[in-house]
């Protein structure tokens, strides 16, 4: 078990490089990043109270849509029994995030994602994980905007077989650094300027058809 452990720490140090790597290497007039700030509600297993959460992250978007998922956030819980002390954690992400409409004022998100979680001594620390997320990003401006999202991941604990199995709803504020050359106002008028035109070419395409049909239908 501690092998595995061990497999899946160096997995997630691998995926975080990775992210690093790209956020560097790639042109940064492609790059879209959002700077996160977020409070959480977080539900646990039976075993621990509600509770709540708050975080940070790091969003990297690619203009196709395509780009990854860091964040850290802390997190207090009483035990609702008598077994466990006060839990605290502070998990660690990182991920695979797809935006459907990343130039859009409204954008739907999800996102794969795998965790190493710092917890209280009475468990094994780290505990690695897995998730997934999702949610919508409103932008208020060329610079900011509000997100909504929920999360579920699966955390087991070996040493004391327990599963925290966190489910979360979060909110919060982002902040958008675009690169010293990249132009939001530019990309978003060239998607609805393309919008309109396979619109109109599909009417053009329509109306065609329907000239045909026409033509048939009186010959």
């Amino acid at each position: 078990m501690v092998t595995h452990n061990m497999k899946f720490n160096k997995l997630f140090i691998l995926n975080l490089l990775i992210v690093l790597l790209v956020s560097t290497s790639v042109n940064a007039e492609s790059i879209i990043k959002n700077l996160k700030f977020s409070g959480e509600y977080v539900l646990l297993n039976e075993a621990f109270e509600r509770s709540s959460q708050y975080g940070f992250g790091l969003d990297l978007i690619t203009s196709d849509g395509i780009g990854f998922t860091m964040s850290a956030a802390y997190l207090q819980a009483r035990s609702s029994t008598d077994k466990y002390p006060r839990l605290k954690m502070v998990p660690v992400t990182a991920g695979i995030l797809y935006h459907f409409f990343p130039y859009r004022q409204i954008s739907p998100y999800i996102a794969g994602l795998v965790s190493l979680n710092f917890t209280s001594k009475f468990l094994q620390t780290p505990i690695p994980g897995y998730g997934i997320k999702t949610g919508f990003f409103f932008r208020m401006d060329k610079f900011s905007g509000l997100f909504f999202e929920i999360s579920k991941n699966f955390i087991l604990d070996n040493k004391t077989n327990l599963a925290l199995d966190p489910f979360a709803i979060s909110a919060g504020l982002s902040l958008t650094l675009w690169g010293l050359e990249h132009d939001p106002e530019k990309k978003i008028n060239d998607f609805r300027s393309k919008r309109r035109e396979r619109r109109s070419s599909r009417r053009k395409r329509r109306k065609r058809i329907i000239e045909r049909e026409l033509d048939l239908l009186y010959e």
